[in-house]
């Protein structure tokens, strides 16, 4: 406890230097793009065509690095314990655990990304580079591919990409649980840079199998959910995904069935039988006597 409380220190004074450091930073990059805006002004004055181009391309650039800035600024908040020591404990453990549990489990990939990340995949309805989604790149996924692990390398989207222990003083971002388009493009993840097609699943939501978080997030991400019509039962801290890989026991039917029968990931209560009435045997003797 004693060295928690240290960490934890250590983690509130991180956080006032990142508060003072993107204040910072966003005041230097605003007065970068006006001074490039001056720039590009004076090049249309003069017709310098190239000039205008290049100059363009610098406003556009600063102009998307601004909004990015300012959209992850609006997320900064001061530690937690009870969020470190989450984070701290999934970090440690659910890889391993997936890799349990998930075994049955076919074509489920994995994509991780930071809270403002998840915020755009969800509003947009689908997982796809930021080439795609925005216009402008934001990793080095190409256009109509997305960068995904599975079930034995899920550690790689938790660790590296869903922030979930890189900085304390933002929350952690999401981990999106889905079906790869078909078992083939599953099975082929090693040889093509472990990358698949786009996930569309405001058209296929039967491809969205989940939408893991940490606790701090789940009242947030729920409410995205809601306000762009995805089935919010499918937000959920890891413990819960946990038990949902837990709660399926043999293989599915391949995913295109599935998809086919718009399975929706959930599992389906039997139908209970109709109690039939007893016959009262002494009933059908006198009735047989007459």
């Amino acid at each position: 406890m004693e060295n928690t409380e240290k960490i934890m220190e250590l983690l509130h004074q991180g956080y006032i230097t990142d508060k003072m450091r993107e204040k910072t930073r966003l005041h230097k990059m605003e007065i970068s793009l006006k001074k490039n805006n001056m720039e590009y002004k004076k090049a249309v004055e003069a017709n310098d065509k190239a000039s205008i181009a290049a100059y363009q391309d610098i406003l556009n650039a600063s102009v998307n690095e601004i909004h990015t800035l300012k959209e992850k600024q609006a997320f900064l908040r001061e530690p937690t314990t009870n969020d470190y020591l989450y984070r701290m404990q999934q970090k440690q453990t659910f890889a391993s655990k997936v890799a349990k549990y998930a075994e049955h489990k076919e074509a489920w990939c994995f994509h991780g990304t930071d809270i403002v990340g998840a915020k755009h995949i969800i509003e947009s309805g689908q997982i796809s580079s930021g080439a795609d989604r925005l216009g402008h790149a934001t990793s080095f996924d190409p256009r109509g591919k997305i960068s995904v692990t599975n079930k034995d390398t899920v550690g790689t989207s938790v660790e590296q990409y869903m922030n979930l222990t890189g900085n304390f003083s933002y929350p952690a971002g999401c981990l999106f649980a889905i079906r790869a388009k078909d078992k083939t493009e599953y099975d082929k993840l090693s040889s093509t840079g472990w990358m698949i097609d786009n996930v569309n699943f405001k058209d296929n939501p039967g491809r969205l199998v989940a939408i893991i978080t940490t606790p701090e997030n789940i009242e947030t991400v729920t409410k995205w959910a809601k306000e762009n019509h995805i089935d919010v039962k499918k937000v959920m801290d890891f413990e819960k995904f946990i038990e949902k890989c837990k709660g399926y026991g043999p293989k599915f039917p391949p995913v295109r069935d599935q998809m086919r029968m718009g399975y929706d990931d959930e599992p389906k209560p039997k139908a209970e039988k109709k109690q039939q009435p007893q016959k009262n045997p002494l009933l059908i003797q006198k009735v047989r006597q007459h």
